[in-house]
């Protein structure tokens, strides 16, 4: 499995956010984006998981791939319980089945016990929690995770990062973050978003 990027660019407000930026990953890599806030690092991921259509270049994934993107904004239905909400991302063919997996996620993020909580109710860290969670709904290969611990206890962390450890073998992982620790647990590439480039600088 691989992602490819060729001269990707994209423009906002007449300025190059993105500029002339190439990236290969393949299979068992992840990826720590890092920069200053308005660098493009949420441009990059929205145009990698196909939300974002307004770019120049080329962006080539593996024609069977499915991609699971967790943004920073929470994206749950507030006035459902977690359980509800988790089936609610799960649909198609392989619902049961999806539902069943991140039921699972739930129970070793230590969470399957509030499920029938309504997510309203739910402090900010469980909320980016569940958020986490939905982002794995239809079993992505490709994950691409944008500031997804923010508000999560030093606890809850641990737990996500074993996750992301156990699952990574086979799946392609970017992820943003600005805590050091996380990213040196999950990552084998960092980069950083430089004047619209990527700049492949640190691997374990």
């Amino acid at each position: 499995m691989e992602l490819k990027i060729r001269n990707l660019s994209k423009m906002i407000d007449n300025k190059h956010i993105i500029d002339g930026l190439n990236l290969y990953l393949k299979s068992g890599d992840v990826l720590a984006l890092q920069g200053r806030n308005g660098c493009g690092k949420t441009s990059l991921l929205k145009i990698v998981a196909g939300i974002d259509k307004d770019f120049d270049g080329e962006v080539e994934v593996d024609k069977n791939l499915t991609i699971g993107y967790v943004p920073q904004e929470i994206i749950l239905f507030e006035q459902l319980s977690i359980k509800d909400n988790l089936k609610a991302f799960c649909n198609g063919e392989n619902a049961k089945v999806d539902y069943q997996r991140i039921e699972l996620f739930a129970e070793e993020l230590g969470i399957y016990t509030l499920l029938k909580k309504k997510t309203g109710k739910l402090s900010g860290g469980q909320k980016r929690l569940v958020n986490f969670i939905i982002g794995f709904s239809n079993n992505p290969n490709l994950i691409l995770l944008d500031e997804v611990i923010e508000g999560m206890d030093k606890e809850t962390v641990g737990k996500v990062i074993k996750l992301i450890n156990d699952i990574k073998k086979d799946k392609i992982i970017i992820v943003t973050s600005h805590q050091e620790e996380f990213i040196n647990e999950v990552c084998n590439l960092w980069g950083k978003m430089i004047d619209g480039k990527l700049e492949l600088s640190y691997e374990h």
